[in-house]
């Protein structure tokens, strides 16, 4: 158990340590099982891109695995806790700017929130970054809310 623990926590340090276009692509794509086109559509980029960000993304992965960074974790912090306590805050876009950009630069980083709470915050400032905001659709609002629920539980 403690070496499954030792490897979610590495795993999640190497996704950080992606590009936030870069994590929102491997993981919509390889976990959640988006097609490239869906992953092209929400980062405003062709299909082909998208493929390419993605297999860039997992190279970069695997090489951030197999680095000796990602056995150096740092414990959860008190900014850990702000963030997760501000997650569904972020969710309905009822955060100031400087708290938005705060929690969103620490999920960018850290080694020791929950993937899936950067996963859908990644997925939230796509969403709100070239385009202007773009309204979450409904069916993606309840995934990231899936998501952040997931990260709370989890300590």
């Amino acid at each position: 158990m403690l070496a499954a623990a030792q490897e979610e926590m590495a795993l999640r340090a190497a996704l950080r340590s992606l590009a936030p276009a870069d994590r929102i692509a491997v993981v919509l794509h390889d976990a959640e099982g988006w097609r490239a086109a869906q992953v092209g559509q929400l980062l405003g980029i062709s299909t082909d891109a998208a493929n390419k960000r993605v297999q860039r993304a997992r190279t970069r992965l695997i090489s951030a695995l197999a680095g000796p960074e990602a056995s150096t974790l740092n414990p959860a912090t008190g900014a850990c806790r702000d963030a997760r306590a501000h997650a569904h805050a972020l969710l309905d876009g009822t955060l100031d700017d400087t708290t938005r950009a705060e929690v969103q630069q620490h999920l960018d980083t850290c080694p020791s929130c929950p993937a899936a709470l950067q996963a859908a915050a990644g997925v939230l400032s796509a969403l709100q970054s070239e385009h202007g905001a773009i309204p979450v659709p409904q069916p993606l609002r309840g995934k990231l809310d899936e998501l952040i629920r997931e990260a709370d539980e989890r300590p």
